[in-house]
């Protein structure tokens, strides 16, 4: 255990994958109408250019990821993907709670 922690915090990928899983993952639940009026965002959705790049995060994450090996870079990235999933959903329901 002591070698894994290291690993995931030194390394940087699995940070910056996760970082780019909760933005991306965050303007996709953004451009829900439902959802934006749960929140009460009345703000501009992504352009054609905004949507081509949230389509591309997710790949130059697994780019990044990839660096690690190629096992544990899909690990890495599938694993971000299921934390940042978690944690957009509790982001999420707690600004509702609070509105």
């Amino acid at each position: 255990m002591k070698e894994f922690i290291p690993t995931i915090v030194l390394d940087g990928a699995p940070l910056w994958a996760f970082i780019t899983w909760v933005i991306v993952l965050s303007a996709h639940a953004i451009q829900q109408p439902k959802i934006c009026r749960l929140l009460g965002y009345n703000g501009p959705v992504p352009s054609g250019l905004g949507k081509l790049v949230l389509l591309a995060a997710p790949l130059m994450s697994l780019a990044l990821c990839m660096t690690a090996g190629p096992t544990a870079g899909i690990f890495y990235w599938c694993g971000t993907f299921s934390l940042a999933g978690v944690v957009t959903a509790l982001g999420l329901a707690c600004l509702q709670s609070h509105r």
